[in-house]
């Protein structure tokens, strides 16, 4: 039986192969693990600061924070409340409306927090490789 060894092409591949899979993890487990703060409010590292919202959508806002507290997310000329559940996850949705300028949007439990800059318009994701493209008019 011939076993051939692998060529520095063929290692070089996985390398990079095992690069993206490792990225990937590192970016979902920063998108989804909560952000720690002195109040019971957290909010996962996805909301934050000059984020981008899907124009025209109901957008979900979720986060963590003490069983029972009363939530409430003020973005826009629109105002959304629900309340933790008794695992103090909470989840609550709210027009992002048309795309435009940064705007705050707050979210208030016990405390309150200001994300600024929000902006809204079209969001994008595109997976692929090295020689991906994207072709406007």
């Amino acid at each position: 039986m011939d076993h051939a060894l692998p060529t520095l092409e063929n290692r070089l591949d996985f390398g990079k192969y095992y690069l993206i899979v490792l990225l990937l993890s590192v970016s979902v487990t920063s998108f989804t693990q909560p952000r720690h703060s002195n109040s019971s409010l957290i909010l996962p590292s996805i909301f934050s600061d000059k984020m981008v919202l899907q124009q025209q959508r109901n957008v979900a806002i979720w986060s963590w924070a003490q069983p029972g507290t009363n939530i409430t997310v003020k973005f826009r000329d629109h105002q959304a409340t629900t309340q933790t559940q008794l695992d103090g996850k909470w989840i609550t949705r709210i027009p992002s409306g048309e795309a435009g300028e940064p705007f705050p949007m707050e979210i208030s439990a016990d405390s309150q927090r200001t994300l600024k800059n929000v902006l809204v318009g079209e969001v994008w994701v595109a997976g692929g490789q090295s020689n991906i493209t994207l072709v406007t008019t």
